[in-house]
């Protein structure tokens, strides 16, 4: 199954998932409540109405759904605390659609990013992130997306 049609099946999952709040994991960002991930997109601030995370035991993958019809999702194959980069042997990827699904990616083939996993107790984890991701479908622009000061704080 390849990224877009991943992203699609999660955004088709939040539709019916939502997360409960609850108290937070040690030293979230931010103190984010539990189900959150925030971040500036292209320099305008972007928030989840709803959030979801699986962690299948090799593998962590988040997905928010929030304003402007932005589907926000990041894969990650490690919970260890620490900075990862993408194309690192960690495999983080990084995939925005927007209301016209138009896809953007940052993954080994093209993009840029970061994220630092501040946390982790077996049931959350929190960090920060930001993605330099390009267009891989749709047309138009902008050809590039700036996602910077992203938060996100989930439990799985």
């Amino acid at each position: 199954m390849n990224r877009s049609s991943m992203l699609r099946m999660w955004t088709a999952a939040l539709l019916v998932v939502s997360c409960k709040s609850g108290d937070g994991a040690t030293d979230p960002p931010e103190d984010l409540v539990v189900g959150s991930i925030v971040a500036n997109i292209d320099n305008v601030a972007w928030r989840t109405t709803t959030a979801i995370a699986v962690y299948s035991g090799t593998r962590l993958a988040v997905a928010g759904s929030g304003g402007a019809g932005i589907t926000v999702g990041f894969g990650l194959s490690t919970l260890s605390p620490g900075t990862y980069t993408v194309g690192s042997n960690f495999a983080l990827s990084a995939t925005m659609v927007d209301g016209t699904n138009t896809v953007w990616e940052a993954n080994s083939a093209g993009g840029t990013g970061t994220l630092t996993v501040t946390s982790s107790d077996g049931r959350r984890v929190a960090g920060t992130f930001s993605f330099t991701m390009v267009r891989t479908t749709g047309a138009g622009t902008p050809v590039q997306r700036v996602l910077a000061n992203g938060q996100f704080h989930i439990q799985y």
